[in-house]
């Protein structure tokens, strides 16, 4: 069961991937089983997270009408279509941090996703740099779905395996990107996961010693 308790649209997404694609990623956490918590449980949490990371640039009003124009099954499909390609993008980075092969089937997946988005998607050039733009496009899934397919496919195409880490705090496992000069970065974010540890460590040790 997913822990709903704080809805992530209340408190904000935690945006420490260092790419947009593992940023999504990242929208549940502790995927070991006792920890699991979805922070996709909606189409506005969807929607909250596309406009905090900044993937959707689209007016509040422009988003609006295309929320308004969905029927219900049309919005649950959305949020299904969102989590498959969440899952998805976490499994092939999983395994490339892990020094394995991603599965060829998931890779297809996600790059037909990204084809279905291109179609709609104009290509542009902003200070001489080139690439898709979903601005235009009147497709809301297309609009989200884009730049985080986009942020993959170029990612894995430049990836330094060594800097793709998976935090190892059970309640966290959020992947993220080592930018250390020595790659030597443990925690997703040492403030908190970081922290938690060492005070889980300091009170075994406290417990150990009585």
């Amino acid at each position: 069961m997913c822990n709903a308790i704080n809805r992530p649209t209340d408190r904000g997404f935690t945006l420490i991937g260092g790419v947009l694609c593992l940023d999504f990623a990242n929208t549940c956490s502790g995927r070991d089983g006792a920890f699991y918590e979805e922070r996709i449980l909606t189409l506005s949490d969807l929607i909250a997270w596309s406009l905090q990371s900044e993937c959707l640039v689209w007016a509040e009003n422009r988003i609006e009408t295309a929320v308004n124009a969905l029927n219900p099954r049309q919005t649950a499909s959305l949020v299904r279509t969102a989590r498959s390609i969440r899952e998805n993008v976490y499994a092939v980075m999983l395994a490339i941090g892990d020094n394995e092969t991603p599965s060829a089937d998931l890779l297809k997946v996600l790059q037909d996703h990204y084809v279905a988005c291109l179609r709609v998607a104009r290509f542009t050039v902003h200070d001489n740099y080139g690439c898709w733009d979903w601005r235009e496009s009147s497709v809301l899934g297309a609009a989200i779905f884009g730049p985080i397919l986009q942020s993959f496919f170029e990612y894995l195409s430049k990836i330094d395996s060594a800097r793709l880490k998976c935090c190892p705090a059970l309640d966290c496992k959020f992947l993220f990107h080592d930018f250390s000069k020595n790659k030597s970065r443990l925690w997703c974010d040492m403030a908190v996961c970081g922290n938690r540890a060492k005070s889980r460590r300091f009170g075994e040790k406290i417990n150990n010693e009585c």
